[in-house]
């Protein structure tokens, strides 16, 4: 297992306008949440080569994950981000954030072993 800090994004609000002005062209692993009851709620972990197209993506009509989808549609929702270059590392950093929060919405274990990474 490889030791990774990451250099998380701050939260953003996720509208369409937010990620084309905060979310990079670079590569890097995300969190889709929302707030309840006063605590965060992490619905989704992921990795994209683009974040900005990939979180982009999520938004759209095209979204196959009815759990994303119903998250948007019943709460307001966040996403925060941080870049990771090396796919290995992506893979790692992904699975760490699935281990570490169980995420509702994705259906498939990432692969990978698990990097040691900071979570926020």
């Amino acid at each position: 297992m490889g030791k990774l800090t990451l250099e998380w994004s701050d939260n953003h609000y996720y509208t369409v306008s937010n990620v084309d002005t905060f979310a990079p062209l670079y590569a890097g692993v995300y969190k889709l949440f929302y707030f309840e009851a006063n605590s965060r709620r992490l619905f989704y972990v992921g990795q994209a080569e683009n974040l900005r197209q990939t979180l982009l993506s999520h938004l759209s009509d095209m979204e196959h994950n009815a759990c994303i989808r119903r998250s948007f549609w019943y709460h307001t929702c966040y996403f925060q981000f941080a870049s990771v270059a090396s796919q290995s590392e992506r893979d790692g950093a992904e699975r760490a954030l699935y281990d570490h929060y169980r995420p509702l919405c994705n259906t498939v274990t990432p692969k990978g072993e698990p990097y040691d990474i900071n979570f926020d």
